[in-house]
């Protein structure tokens, strides 16, 4: 399956799932201006049991301080990082053919987001939390939006009749 052809089907996927809709909800649900209220440090245990407890399996990276999701379905592999910094989430997610990663636009969600509106200036902010209520609230539905994506861009790759083994 050729570079281009990956690239576009990520894309649509991200289109089918309502990606920009969805992602303006979540920023403009959890938008908490008061920076002062925040939760500006998380404990990691804390987070890595609220994200078991959404079904995930996450690492901690000390280096980057995110953490870090990795699911490999036949010849894909993707990724999700969150980093949770001074009550801010951020998130990133990696799409990777035998081993190669697949660029679009930029792993990080709110390229994705002016990607897809098609305006690199357009106004997009991370979601924040002041408690692991909300922590926990926003990663489920990140979760959701991963999920989401990875079964409508498999699917696609299903019904794409390409070589799969072209890069």
């Amino acid at each position: 399956m050729e570079k281009e052809t990956i690239t576009l089907l990520i894309g649509e996927a991200f289109k089918k799932i309502e990606f920009v809709k969805r992602y303006k909800l979540l920023s403009e649900k959890y938008n908490e201006d008061d920076y002062d209220i925040l939760l500006s440090k998380v404990d990691k245990k804390i987070v890595l049991k609220i994200l078991e407890d959404l079904g995930y399996n996450f690492m901690y990276s000390s280096i980057s301080k995110d953490f870090i999701y990795k699911e490999q379905i036949e010849d894909f592999s993707f990724q999700l990082n969150l980093n949770f910094k001074n009550g801010i989430c951020s998130q990133y997610i990696g799409v990777y053919y035998l081993g190669n990663y697949i660029d679009y636009v930029s792993s990080n969600w709110a390229f994705i987001y002016r990607k897809l509106v098609d305006d690199i200036n357009a106004s997009i902010t991370s979601a924040k939390f002041t408690t692991y209520e909300e922590l926990f609230a926003i990663s489920k539905d990140i979760l959701l939006i991963f999920s989401d994506f990875k079964n409508v861009f498999m699917k696609q790759v299903s019904e794409t009749d390409l070589n799969p083994k072209e890069v």
